[in-house]
């Protein structure tokens, strides 16, 4: 498994990803997983990072963030502790939830960068949770998408990519950008940073 990386450099994109002890469940039911996007959105969106893309899990999640503040790693263990206080205290649990600090992989390059964005958004179907990885409802490709508007959410470094000159909006992006998440990628569900 990944060690942290530390520091975070300014401006670079980072993999932030943590798993439930013994891989159990850090998400109970859906208020769960939007009281985790509000603590996110309290202490790390446009604070001490960007969010680029994201899917919440039953036992774990995903997070790829463009760091841009060197408080980012006390922001998420705020979030981390907040996180399971507010689990524990509601479900009568005690004790850590998460397997350890989170853990972190620097994007190196374009090419990765996009791969990650594609291994995020597609984790639910490959984990057999829906047959189209746009109907998980706890994932960033429905904002890509057009189904669901977070205001948090910055699209715009993973569209560009995917706009042709002169293209005025986003919509060709968008639909590439889909053609990309579909198509066959790196087998990143064989690499050793990987979680499940």
């Amino acid at each position: 498994m990944v060690k942290r990386v530390d520091p975070f450099i300014l401006g670079d994109y980072f993999h932030i990803f943590n798993r439930g002890v013994n891989r159990s469940y850090i998400f109970f039911e859906e208020e769960n997983v939007h009281f985790f996007l509000r603590r996110l959105r309290k202490y790390v969106v446009g604070r001490t990072a960007k969010l680029i893309a994201y899917v919440l899990m039953p036992n774990h999640y995903h997070l790829l963030l463009q760091i841009c503040d060197k408080q980012f790693s006390q922001s998420m263990q705020r979030i981390s502790i907040s996180y399971t206080k507010a689990i524990n205290e509601r479900y009568g649990r005690s004790g850590p939830l998460f397997e350890g600090a989170f853990k972190a992989r620097r994007v190196t390059g374009d090419e990765d960068l996009l791969n990650l964005s594609r291994y995020i958004h597609l984790n639910p179907k490959m984990a057999g949770l829906v047959e189209r990885p746009e109907d998980w409802e706890f994932s960033s490709l429905g904002d890509y998408l057009g189904k669901n508007k977070q205001d948090f959410l910055d699209k715009k470094t993973l569209l560009q990519y995917f706009q042709l000159n002169g293209e005025k909006d986003y919509s060709g992006a968008i639909e590439r950008y889909k053609k990309f998440i579909e198509t066959e990628g790196p087998n990143f569900f064989e690499t050793d940073w990987i979680i499940d």
